[in-house]
């Protein structure tokens, strides 16, 4: 098998952000039998800006992780922040204590391949973002992770950069591993959104689709090497 897909640890940011943006790779892995662990960071409650009414409690971001995660088959799973309401609030606390997490799942679960999120417009994606690099430094006096790969998802697109063409790995992905993809997102009910919204299943079957096209696949996930050493 790949065995870059043989142990695999995600990063992400928010409670489905993994589904969106890799729920087709974690399909991979697992058809390869690979280990697939997932570190959120936070779940908290969703609160309106305008009214300050809590829409969605943290109880129901941890309940749709869970099941999305037993629906793809993932190993293990866990939630940084559950406790203190940090939703879309990771920019107010140190970020050293986002990086020491991150710094204790590496060496503990020693990966073969880490994947951790692109920046976007969401502060908290932003940060995740730097926390994960800062963790996956190079450091002799640690464990290194021998492949780091930046992911990406819809919104990350609303990110100025000049990075120009940013992917340079793709996974492919057959129909049936998208259609699963697409079932663990519907399990984030919450999220979901109307057809033509980013976050919607349309744009996660669009999406796989272009980037498919982009690399002669039928469907395909993109993703930024940072660090590939064998």
């Amino acid at each position: 098998m790949a065995d870059w897909l043989n142990k695999i640890l995600i990063i992400a940011p928010h409670s489905d952000d993994e589904t969106l943006s890799l729920g087709g790779t974690i399909c991979k892995a697992k058809e390869m039998g690979g280990e697939v662990r997932v570190v959120v960071a936070v779940a908290g409650d969703i609160v309106f800006w305008h009214n300050g009414r809590v829409e969605v409690p943290a109880s129901q971001r941890v309940k749709e992780l869970d099941g999305a995660m037993e629906c793809l088959g993932v190993d293990s799973w866990r939630v940084v922040f559950k406790e203190r309401n940090l939703e879309s609030r990771l920019d107010t606390i140190p970020i050293r204590d986002l990086i020491y997490e991150f710094d204790k799942e590496i060496e503990a679960y020693r990966p073969g391949a880490l994947f951790f999120p692109r920046k976007s417009y969401h502060q908290d994606h932003i940060i995740v973002n730097q926390a994960a690099v800062a963790a996956c430094r190079p450091n002799t006096d640690k464990f290194m992770c021998p492949r780091v790969i930046e992911y990406e998802y819809p919104g990350s697109m609303w990110n100025k950069s000049d990075e120009g063409d940013w992917a340079n790995l793709f996974v492919g992905l057959p129909g049936e591993f998208l259609e699963k993809k697409i079932e663990a997102f519907q399990i984030h009910l919450s999220q979901q959104r109307k057809e033509d919204h980013i976050f919607s299943m349309d744009t996660v079957r669009l999406w796989a689709k272009m980037r498919g096209r982009a690399v002669g696949a039928e469907y395909a996930e993109a993703c930024r090497c940072w660090r590939w050493v064998e």
